[in-house]
């Protein structure tokens, strides 16, 4: 098995709840750095080996439990999924790394495979 495919299989055995979209798409991309089509208009979701411990970076259990940081938009906020979900109903949260909390998130795509149409988008589109 390649390394990636070993890296989204720990991914996937340490959150399993999360969308299979995602882990498709980690799958197919191991991640990405450009523009998204929905406000805030940049994305950056994190490679495989980077997302198995930003959770953990973010120190996500303290400011923002049961939620799993899998991207940002490069400009100080981070996109979150809820760790409490059904892996077929899944928004995808923003938030600020200053000030993380709960009242602090942002919806911006009621699923993964919404946001994930919006990748490579302008905002403008």
């Amino acid at each position: 098995m390649s390394t990636i495919v070993n890296e989204i299989e720990k991914l996937r055995s340490a959150y399993s709840s999360l969308p299979n979209a995602y882990f498709q798409f980690l799958l197919d991309h191991d991640g990405i750095d450009c523009e998204l089509g929905i406000d805030p208009g940049w994305v950056v979701i994190y490679p495989t080996q980077e997302a198995l411990v930003a959770t953990n970076q973010y120190q996500m259990s303290t400011f923002l439990p049961g939620y799993f940081a899998f991207g940002g938009n490069g400009a100080g906020e981070v996109f979150v999924f809820p760790l409490n979900r059904s892996v077929h109903e899944c928004p995808v949260y923003m938030v600020p790394t200053v000030g993380m909390s709960v009242e602090e998130l942002i919806e911006i795509a009621p699923s993964f495979e919404s946001f994930a149409q919006q990748i490579g988008k302008s905002c403008e589109d």
